[in-house]
């Protein structure tokens, strides 16, 4: 073959691979569109990124430069949990009075009781492919350990709506800082993404339905 024709029909078939690859993702989006998490995952694939997410060697946080893991760690904790102090302290005077007003307005209602029923079939519509919480319990083991499980984990459910408390453990995400724009040391850079237990979530949706 002449190098000729075979620069052509190289640049033929790298332009119908091309027109083949937009045609897949247009259609692929369009299906999508009633669904957020599928068009992400559709989108995650056609957009270029770099596998894993990197943080910087030295983060700087009111004046101090940190750059061992544990330094920055707190310095990314301490800027995340004082969001919202700052939000409030720019809210006008006005803003809390409303708020401060609400404070006195008291609405009563309680909780049924749960049923195991309810909680095995939460259990089983787990979506495997979720990340696990602090308590290292994959919702794959969850979701097959599924008809064992559910009779304890409805009596502690069922525990804490009626004393009003949640295990510890429940409360704690694990927290991802996911840059933003501009400089990668400066902590008002990042957004937090937090993963709490599978179990503390599934809590909070048969909550929600109660």
């Amino acid at each position: 073959m002449k190098k000729d024709n075979f620069r052509t029909y190289r640049n033929m078939v790298t332009s119908l691979c091309r027109k083949g690859k937009k045609d897949y993702f247009e259609v692929m989006i369009a299906e999508s569109k009633n669904s957020n998490t599928t068009l992400w995952r559709v989108l995650d694939r056609l957009l270029p990124c770099s596998k894993g997410r990197k943080l910087p060697n030295t983060v700087e946080y009111e004046g101090t430069e940190y750059d061992d893991m544990k330094g920055m760690a707190e310095a990314f904790n301490k800027h995340f949990v004082s969001v919202g102090r700052k939000v409030t302290e720019g809210l006008s005077s006005e803003s809390k009075g409303r708020a401060k007003s609400r404070q006195g307005i008291r609405t009563k209602f309680e909780f049924r009781t749960i049923s195991r029923e309810e909680i095995e079939k939460e259990l089983n519509g787990l979506n495997i492919k979720k990340a696990m919480g602090i308590d290292s319990l994959p919702p794959r083991v969850l979701k097959a350990a599924a008809p064992v499980i559910a009779g304890p984990i409805t009596h502690i459910f069922n525990y804490s709506l009626e004393s009003g408390s949640v295990p510890r453990l429940w409360k704690k995400a694990l927290v991802t800082p996911i840059h933003k724009a501009e400089s990668m040391i400066k902590p008002d850079n990042y957004r937090p993404i937090s993963v709490l237990p599978i179990l503390s979530k599934l809590l909070e949706n048969v909550s929600t339905i109660n």
